[in-house]
């Protein structure tokens, strides 16, 4: 072919498409980096407590739940299978409480699910294996569908807190069963209402379509048809779901078969008191998921927490909501 007969137009035409096309892979690929970059923050900001340990020393502390409260491995049909332990209370009633944490459970101290262990009932723990609330609502559905395979007169309880609030409800809606009950302390059922909370950017189209992709289960709707029972503690002072506005008050009113119990002088990350524990073995006695005749937690091993200081009522709060 000679120079003189290539068509110049046709040249121009090509060299154009390239570039659209080279244009339109590197906006891709920027979108692509962006997105993964706000699905970091977004998960990051969910899950700030989330901790993995280092894999020695959690292999350590799962070997030692087995060795130490004769826990057993949970192999769900999902694959991945999240990683789960099932404990037997040593005075066990036959029934159950599911742990739902926003970080792994060997990160999360025995003291706090013990006071129910050794009121008979047995625990199981689990980490996700992804850390969105749609994942992770797919994964603990995974895991009470497997309770309810192997004892299908189990009564659950599902033990929520903060992030995993939502999708525990989703989870629990899911399975439709009135003999799983749940026990929400300081959490939410919207994540798009918590995220517009605490920053503007939430309210931008992009950030909101990856929210209700990723990080919104749809609890606050769902949690009005749960079959079974719900227990609800809030906080006096909760800088992350609102003080007047509270979040959890939002889950309260749209749920009939419930109970409230106020954690006095308390704000969002306080721990629980003897009181509050008691008030949890309660309802949990009600659903025969403990004993009828527990033993009350006593005050030396869960004080009261301290109230609050000016900085935390008032600053935090400031800091947390809206500030960009």
């Amino acid at each position: 072919m000679r120079l003189e007969d290539i068509d110049t137009n046709t040249v121009g035409i090509g060299i154009a498409a390239c570039a659209a096309v080279a244009a339109i892979a590197c906006r891709s690929k920027i979108a692509t980096v962006a997105h993964a970059a706000l699905d970091r923050l977004i998960t990051s900001c969910f899950y700030v407590g989330f901790k993995r340990l280092d894999p020695t020393l959690a292999a350590q502390r799962r070997q030692a739940r087995i060795d130490n409260n004769n826990a057993r491995p949970i192999m769900t049909d999902t694959h991945p299978s999240p990683e789960a332990l099932y404990i037997p209370s040593p005075s066990s009633t036959g029934n159950v409480m599911v742990i739902c944490l926003n970080t792994t459970y060997q990160d999360h101290h025995p003291k706090r699910w013990k006071p129910f262990l050794e009121s008979g009932a047995d625990i199981v723990l689990w980490n996700p294996t992804k850390l969105d609330p749609v994942s992770y609502s797919q994964e603990l559905s995974a895991v009470l569908a497997h309770l309810r395979q192997q004892n299908p007169n189990q009564v659950i309880a599902v033990h929520s807190r903060c992030a995993s609030t939502d999708p525990a409800i989703a989870a629990i809606a899911a399975q439709n069963d009135p003999n799983i009950h749940l026990l929400v302390d300081r959490g939410h059922g919207n994540s798009l209402k918590l995220a517009s909370s605490m920053s503007r950017c939430a309210n931008l189209p992009f950030v909101r379509n990856l929210l209700q992709q990723k990080f919104d289960c749809g609890g606050e709707e769902k949690i009005a048809n749960l079959p079974g029972k719900t227990a609800f503690f809030v906080s006096e002072c909760d800088q992350l779901l609102g003080k007047k506005d509270n979040l959890t008050h939002d889950l309260v009113a749209k749920t009939p078969n419930s109970t409230t119990t106020t954690l006095r002088n308390s704000d969002h990350w306080s721990d629980w008191s003897f009181e509050d524990y008691n008030a949890a073995l309660k309802f949990l006695a009600s659903l025969g998921v403990v004993r009828s005749d527990f033993t009350p937690v006593i005050k030396q091993n869960f004080p009261a927490p301290t109230p609050p200081n000016f900085f935390m009522r008032s600053i935090v709060p400031f800091l947390i909501k809206r500030s960009c």
